[in-house]
């Protein structure tokens, strides 16, 4: 079918996400890091995206979209040892976000859609920080900040989106509330060629916003 009318649309919201896998560290304990786990919650971090996107009318059931968005993930890793109370590893990323969507309407407007695609995401920026929590102490203690992204982190990653929407019409436009779900596929450490760390992103974004 040819693209016809199109809408912009503007986009802000919550992001919480983690790693499959912490990266290679001085501290070699078995960390509980969820290796396995598709599940945005566990170890996770909180973070924002925003941006603007453009729907394109495909039919008057489907549509279909490509969005620009700028994002904040991370994970955040906690252990317990004989040396401390607590130690912890906290991942920050940030990037661009190019998702590419397909919208899908199957019941009248006042009922949720569905949106099914690809994401690409552009790494910028990728820290970790390294936090102890001494004994007989309740705050933690920075102890080393490592810049990851010239050395350790590939500069793309790909993940499938799947997510939700919801859609209420005023007199001028539309304001709308979508969940997306991004489990990443690429592995985005690259530990000088050490493929014994695959770290994956695992992203839930709400996100609220106004189309024109």
């Amino acid at each position: 079918s040819s693209l016809s009318a199109h809408d912009l649309k503007l986009l802000l919201g919550p992001v919480d996400s983690n790693y499959s896998s912490k990266g290679p560290s001085e501290i070699n304990y078995d960390w509980p890091d969820g290796t396995s786990s598709l599940n945005p919650f566990d170890n996770h971090k909180t973070g924002i995206a925003g941006g603007f996107g453009i729907e394109f009318a495909i039919s008057k059931k489907m549509g279909l979209e490509i969005d620009s968005l700028y994002f904040e993930k991370g994970g955040v890793f906690h252990l317990d040892t004989a040396l401390f109370i607590g130690y912890k590893e906290e991942y920050e990323l940030k990037g661009l976000s190019f998702p590419v969507l397909l919208k899908g309407r199957f019941l009248p407007r006042y009922f949720p859609y569905v949106l099914a695609g690809m994401d690409f995401s552009f790494i910028l920026s990728h820290e970790r920080t390294t936090w102890i929590l001494p004994e007989a102490s309740l705050i933690y203690e920075e102890i080393g900040r490592d810049n990851l992204l010239e050395y350790a982190t590939r500069r793309l990653d790909i993940s499938p989106v799947l997510g939700i929407g919801f859609e209420v019409p005023l007199s001028r436009g539309l304001v709308f509330l979508e969940g997306r779900y991004q489990p990443g596929l690429t592995n985005i450490q690259d530990w000088w060629g050490d493929s014994q760390y695959k770290a994956r992103t695992r992203t839930l974004l709400i996100l609220v916003g106004f189309k024109i």
